[in-house]
């Protein structure tokens, strides 16, 4: 199973490097990881300054604008809410408006699965557009059992995710191993799945190739997300080991 997002087409056999911008150095970040190798490009628009206000929607869609300018790797929209360990300050429905203001300029867009109100408003919009979207859930306390896991990918499918995306926390290496062995055996279906934190580092290089459609990387020197490495060291290891078809 298979999506395209812009250009780049991702499949079990071609994981996609994702590299994570938030505001500070937003342009130069973005065009800094397309040379080092990343596929796309995910603009965290909940760490932008005030963007639940006009003025600073005015300036995030500025920024938007000169990244498209100088990359040509397709923008992954994400607003995360502070449920799922995101910045944005505002209620749902100025986040849903911000996810709609989005969607012209970029090429996916991730909401987290249980965000309802957003979900049902941005996912036919997206769909209109062509937008692949991707429903995710983010876990920075535990590694839930299997079927836990399993459930939300369900839903995440039911609800009409073009990707599911599931992040957890491991504690222990068992962890790891598990997760993996649920990466394999979900593999066939259009599935992320990364281990946070120092324990679940190896993850984001390991599970690619093992059916983890995106790896996450940091655009910069300040790492958005727990255990995310940089975008050259992380692509030099996808190219090593990826197997194309």
């Amino acid at each position: 199973m298979c999506i395209s997002i812009g250009e780049v087409r991702v499949t079990r056999n071609l994981p996609c490097l994702v590299a994570t911008v938030g505001f500070a150095d937003c342009v130069e970040a973005a065009r800094r990881a397309q040379r080092d190798g990343a596929d796309v490009i995910e603009l965290r628009i909940d760490l932008f300054p005030d963007p639940e206000t006009a003025a600073g929607r005015q300036t995030m869609l500025e920024r938007v604008k000169e990244i498209k300018k100088a990359c040509s790797a397709p923008l992954l929209a994400t607003v995360r809410g502070r449920q799922e360990g995101g910045k944005y300050p505002g209620d749902e429905s100025s986040r849903a408006e911000l996810y709609l203001a989005l969607l012209p300029y970029a090429q996916a867009v991730d909401v987290e699965i249980k965000a309802g109100a957003v979900r049902q408003a941005v996912l036919p919009a997206a769909n209109r557009m062509g937008a692949p979207i991707i429903l995710s859930n983010h876990d920075f306390e535990q590694c839930p059992a299997d079927a836990a896991i399993e459930a939300l990918i369900e839903e995440g499918f039911r609800l009409g995710a073009a990707m599911v995306k599931i992040a957890v926390t491991p504690k222990t290496q068992a962890d790891v191993v598990r997760l993996l062995a649920l990466t394999e055996r979900n593999g066939g279906r259009c599935i992320t799945i990364i281990g946070m934190g120092e324990v679940g580092r190896v993850s984001r290089l390991l599970f690619p190739h093992f059916g983890s459609r995106f790896t996450y990387c940091s655009a910069t020197e300040n790492s958005v997300a727990p255990g995310q490495m940089g975008v050259a060291e992380v692509r030099a290891v996808l190219d090593l080991l990826t197997t194309h078809p």
